[in-house]
């Protein structure tokens, strides 16, 4: 078996990829545990920071393929104060690695990227794999500098092969923010918030389809090739009339002042996927429709929660649940939720 080194892999899109990587002699190299259930019979761990050189040499020594998924989060990514930990983490860190990568003549390298090195204007390229970057945030300038120097470096050498992922917002239960708030709302007889007009767009994948394409590329060797894994854009609008007819069919949504947005964000934050598909061969299972049945089911499943068994069979429970609906958005507004 080949030995794969992953970089960061117990985050979300990692320890899926590691879960399936059966046909790999796997090492993670995290400041985080991954949680047991993750971790096949071919695994190893390595804690600790993949920008102390020992640490990296210990993790890279023996690799035949390096996955770098390392990296800082969107989260704050407008703040002037975060500027210097997005490059040091998105930018530098992969640079420090293509420079061991080198020494240790490691050919085969695997980066995770996304949609946010595409801030312009959906209509001027449709944001195609290898359409020009327009960043506008700090992490997606991160992550468009890290992409070119990792081109470079496979451009350098023939023998060389590099895969670039782009990824939009990845559905994963209730691993989306607002779909989840959505969901909430609906099953809780609450109008959903729509913020602004309704009219801005975005889009997103599945978990699932993220790995499967993952697993197709890892046959693959070219010497340089981007994926946008993506499916099609869809309006705040259209994505709450979904929510609505999927659960609570007599849900209503409401339009809001948009707090939500940043004023750089265009109307269509979108990519195409281009020919990603094709050259995966394969094409993505999960739907729209799916990936939003699965949010109202695992928001269904949490709100159970919040009922105590012993009162499920009481008769009065419309009054218990009504209760508890009181006392779910109380605690939800104290984690800055509004519903």
């Amino acid at each position: 078996m080949q030995n794969i080194t992953i970089i960061g892999g117990s985050g979300l899109l990692g320890r899926n990829l590691i879960k399936n990587l059966h046909k790999w002699n796997v090492t993670n190299l995290d400041k985080q545990p991954l949680n047991k259930d993750y971790q096949n019979k071919n695994y190893q761990e390595i804690l600790g920071d993949a920008s102390d050189e020992a640490i990296l040499d210990q993790a890279l020594k023996d690799a035949d393929v390096v996955w770098i998924k390392a990296a800082k989060l969107a989260n704050e990514r407008h703040l002037d104060s975060a500027k210097d930990e997005y490059r040091k983490i998105n930018t530098d860190l992969p640079k420090k690695i293509l420079k061991k990568c080198t020494e240790l003549n490691i050919k085969r390298i695997f980066f995770d990227s996304s949609d946010a090195v595409f801030l312009n204007t959906w209509e001027k390229n449709k944001h195609l794999p290898f359409s020009e970057h327009s960043p506008k945030d700090y992490y997606g300038k991160s992550k468009s500098e890290a992409e070119q120097a990792i081109k470079k470096w496979a451009c350098e050498h023939k023998e060389r092969s590099v895969q670039v992922f782009r990824y939009t917002r990845v559905a994963s239960k209730g691993s989306l923010r607002l779909l989840s708030l959505w969901c909430i709302q609906n099953q809780l007889n609450i109008p959903l918030k729509v913020f602004g007009d309704g009219k801005r767009s975005g889009c997103m994948i599945h978990i699932e389809d993220c790995i499967n394409a993952n697993l197709k590329a890892l046959q693959l060797q070219p010497n340089f090739d981007v994926y946008n894994l993506t499916l099609h854009p869809i309006t705040l609008s259209e994505l709450a009339k979904k929510v609505i007819m999927l659960k609570n069919k007599n849900g209503k949504f409401t339009y809001v002042k948009d707090t939500f947005s940043h004023p750089t964000d265009p109307m269509i934050h979108a990519m195409d996927p281009g020919k990603t598909w094709e050259k995966l061969s394969y094409k993505p299972k999960k739907t729209l429709n799916d990936i939003i049945t699965e949010a109202h089911i695992f928001v269904e499943k949490e709100l159970e929660k919040k009922i105590p068994t012993i009162l499920k069979g009481i008769s009065s429970l419309n009054i218990i649940k009504k209760i508890i609906r009181i006392l779910i958005i109380k605690n939800l507004k104290k984690q800055g939720i509004e519903i």
